[in-house]
Order: structure tokens, then C-alpha cells, then sequence
């Protein structure tokens, strides 16, 4: 017997290798379970690094969430300030279209009192050229009548001066003390 308490040399050598084997084995187990263990701390790792990596897209999706919110609100108040400046050119092209109107009319008005103020121009020089004439006339027809009350007033001086004598005549004639006309 020897000392593991074999008495075979033979069966002590394949319980040798045995052992050797299980050495080799658990040494390679251990060697397996090592690079598992490090295997399993970076994949633990590579989970955090998975998981950082996954709270921080959620962090960048959330960002996205808000901002897709803000501009979807930012793009509704453009769209209702578009549609308020759109009603407001309406109205203003409604009232440029007003005015237009409004000034065709007026330039058609300006056009027809043109014309009746050359109206209105070219009768005014033809009373002026009448009222001319007419002064004209009116100063021929003074000298006339002047010259008519002229003649006149000689001929009534002749005449009255003529009565007058003849009237002495008359009365010298009859014999009748001489009258004043006083």
C-alpha cells in the first residue's frame, strides 16, 4: 500500500492523471470562469453603458417631443397670424378697390367739371366780349342821346325864344299890358 492507500501503482497513475485532469479542468474552469466574470462585468457594463446610452435618447426623444410640441404651437400661431394678415390684405385690397373705384369715378367727375368749367370759361369770355359790346353801345347810345338833348335843348331854347317873341307880337297886337310869366 502506498501512501494515498492504493496498492496499485497502476490504478495510483490513472487516479494521478485523473487528478491531473480535474487540475487542468478546474484550472480551465476557473479560467472560464474568470473570462465569464469579466465577460459578465462588461457586458454589466456595456447594460449601464446601455442603459445611460437609452436614458439619454429618451432624455434627446423627450427634448424632440417638446420641441416637436413647441413648434407644432409655434407653426398654429404662424398659421393663425397668416390667416389674420391674409383676412387683413383682403380687406385692405377691398378698400384699394374701393378707392380705385372711388377715384375713377373721381378722375370721370374731374373730367366732366374740366369740361364744364371750359364751358363756363368760354361763356364767361363771351358775356365779357357781350358786356364789350353792350358798354360800347351804351357809350354810342349816351353820345347820341347827348347829342339828341343837345338838339333838343337848342331847339327848345330856339323854340321858347320864338314863343316868347311871338307871344310879344300878340300882345303888342292886342294891346295887352305886358305879362310875366314869373
Amino acid at each position: 500500500m502506498n501512501f494515498l492507500g492504493y496498492t496499485s501503482t497502476s490504478k495510483l497513475n490513472e487516479k494521478q492523471e485523473l487528478v491531473d485532469k480535474l487540475l487542468d479542468a478546474n484550472h480551465q474552469f476557473h479560467d472560464s470562469n474568470g473570462t465569464l466574470k469579466s465577460q459578465v462585468a462588461k457586458l454589466k457594463e456595456q447594460r449601464a453603458q446601455a442603459q445611460r446610452q437609452i436614458g439619454e435618447l429618451t432624455d434627446v426623444k423627450n427634448l424632440q417631443v417638446s420641441e416637436i410640441k413647441r413648434l407644432k404651437q409655434e407653426l398654429e400661431t404662424l398659421r393663425k397670424a397668416w390667416f389674420k394678415v391674409n383676412k387683413d390684405m383682403e380687406e385692405k385690397d377691398q378698400m384699394m378697390n374701393m378707392k380705385n373705384e372711388e377715384l375713377v369715378q373721381f378722375i370721370g367727375d374731374n373730367k366732366k367739371l374740366r369740361k364744364t368749367n371750359e364751358e363756363l370759361v368760354l361763356t364767361k369770355r363771351k358775356f365779357a366780349e357781350d358786356l364789350d359790346e353792350a358798354h360800347e353801345k351804351i357809350e354810342q347810345l349816351t353820345e347820341d342821346l347827348q347829342k339828341t338833348n343837345d338838339r333838343y335843348d337848342a331847339f327848345v331854347t330856339v323854340s321858347g325864344t320864338n314863343f316868347a317873341n311871338h307871344f310879344e307880337r300878340v300882345l303888342k297886337k292886342r294891346k295887352i299890358p305886358e305879362l310875366t310869366l314869373d
